[in-house]
């Protein structure tokens, strides 16, 4: 999400976003999604959605599905922004990339790296324009792991535990 300004545009992430926008699903077959800006206007609680191929634009309000070409989405208010942090904003827009980018986008930008030879401890980077997003990508990624290693530890544990009840 990002705010129009005059010289160059805000990046809005995180508390410094008055909206967030939850992608329900991607339409399937759907070959190119749109490239450019998708603009949002907001007054009150109406919403208008618009951009470069769009016949006409939507009409909605936040909490509503809307159905775009190439997705549905929700927008919501941000219950955590911060309008101080965030300064002065003119006119939304966003940017839609589809599920498959962002991982491959993500995955690429991930560096992984043993902290010494002999050490089983991982350093783990993540660069990105902003340092919230990536700390919160990092932080997911970390969270993943750990639920992950868990599960294993108790496939293990149950396959030991059966293996001795079978003696």
């Amino acid at each position: 999400i990002f705010s129009k300004d005059f010289y160059f545009d805000k990046p809005l992430y995180g508390d410094t976003s008055p909206i967030i926008i939850d992608v329900i699903n991607e339409k399937p077959f759907v070959k190119i999604p749109p490239t450019g800006p998708i603009d949002l206007k907001i007054k009150g609680s109406n919403i208008e959605v618009s951009y470069e191929n769009l016949k006409q634009p939507i009409k909605t309000s936040f909490n509503k599905t809307i159905s775009l070409p190439h997705a549905n989405l929700m927008i919501r208010q941000n219950p955590n922004f911060n309008s101080l942090k965030a300064g002065k904003l003119s006119d939304l827009y966003f940017t839609f990339t589809p599920n498959e980018e962002v991982v491959n986008s993500v995955q690429k930008g991930v560096v992984v790296d043993l902290l010494t030879k002999n050490s089983s401890i991982i350093g783990l980077e993540f660069k990105d324009t902003n340092k919230d997003r990536a700390k919160d990508i990092l932080n997911e990624i970390i969270k993943v792991y750990n639920t992950d290693a868990v599960t294993d530890m108790n496939v293990e544990s149950n396959k030991t535990k059966d293996f001795i009840d079978e003696r």
